[in-house]
């Protein structure tokens, strides 16, 4: 079994890694990271142009997501110590289904509440609210660590 939690680089999405790599720590799971991309000919209308080469720039936006991916890695090495992890860039438009894509049935989903989209006041994104809705087996929502009073 694993446990797969979708990252952006977001506050919601880091607390969600901490919960998630807690978790792999304690039950000697696989944490497997998601981070989901749109390629430019994904686009609509497409940004590419008959003088620009689609394929370079799909490449060039997997490497932008993969040194993303690397950069949210190395920020949480030492959360992540000790633990087997395993890391995929999934071009997809939708980040809920890349998530869901990557889960079997017996694995946990682990999502932050929000990530770096807009409505900042919704108390769930849209993100964690599919993979909620549409999920196969347990699913963790989590939510940014409050401050102190």
């Amino acid at each position: 079994m694993s446990i797969v939690v979708g990252v952006d680089g977001s506050e919601t999405s880091q607390e969600a890694l901490r919960w998630a790599s807690a978790e792999a720590r304690r039950s000697g799971d696989t944490l497997v990271l998601i981070y989901s991309f749109v390629p430019p000919s994904w686009q609509s209308p497409p940004m590419a142009t008959a003088a620009c080469d689609e394929e370079a720039m799909d490449a060039e936006a997997r490497r932008g997501a993969e040194r993303r991916l690397e950069e949210i890695t190395t920020a949480a090495a030492p959360l992540l110590e000790g633990v087997a992890v395993e890391r995929a860039t999934v071009p997809e438009r939708q980040a809920a289904r890349a998530i869901l894509e990557s889960a079997g049935p017996k694995d946990t989903i682990v999502v932050g509440s929000r990530g770096l989209g807009g409505f900042q006041g919704l108390l769930l994104g849209s993100v964690s609210q599919h993979v909620l809705h549409h999920a196969e087996g347990p699913v963790v929502v989590v939510r940014p660590a409050r401050p102190a009073r």
